[in-house]
């Protein structure tokens, strides 16, 4: 089975570079399974001390824009302009 996460503009405004409980992946993955025990950083999605699987398809644009997001902190700017778009994420179930 395959679970779609959205992660929002509002995830990625509330998220925090750096932080793998509060980035917004991982913010979306706690709106998603109602949890806060969340860790993600650019290959592992952690939800409750268990692995979730990332689509084999998507595992290089998960990676990208982890750390896409985390970049933008230390470019010139406004962060919220060049922060990497809202997307879908393919969870394995």
């Amino acid at each position: 089975m395959i679970r779609l996460i959205e992660i929002t503009q509002d995830h990625i405004r509330e998220g925090k570079h750096q932080d793998p409980e509060c980035c917004p992946i991982a913010l979306a993955m706690r709106d998603e399974y109602k949890t806060t025990d969340v860790a993600v950083d650019d290959c592992t999605i952690l939800i409750n001390d268990k692995e979730i699987k990332i689509d084999p398809d998507q595992i290089g644009i998960f990676t990208d824009w982890i750390n896409k997001y985390d970049e933008c902190l230390y470019e010139d700017g406004d962060i919220e302009e060049r922060a990497p778009k809202p997307f879908t994420l393919r969870i394995i179930e």
